[in-house]
């Protein structure tokens, strides 16, 4: 399988399966689920994600997403403080 396909069909179900593994939002697990197949024309095309949570759907921009994977991820790698500066 290939980063296009799983940017069309796989991002739900992935952070459906983070979001109830880790007990996190879908808008987090969704932004996590992104940041793997950032560089996929689906992605790079995107300018809004529309992200079901308890029945609501909320669409969310691009950046935001964005701000968020990019908040695990310093998070993950112990870099938590560079969120600060």
């Amino acid at each position: 399988m290939n980063h296009e396909t799983m940017s069309k069909e796989y991002i739900t179900p992935t952070a459906e399966y983070l979001s109830s593994l880790y007990g996190i939002t879908m808008f987090e697990a969704s932004s996590i689920a992104w940041r793997g197949v950032m560089s996929t024309e689906a992605y790079k095309t995107a300018k809004e994600f529309a992200i079901k949570e308890d029945g609501v759907v909320t669409l969310y921009t691009k950046s935001e997403i964005q701000d968020k994977g990019i908040h695990y991820l310093l998070e993950s790698t112990g870099k938590k403080n560079a969120l600060k500066n």
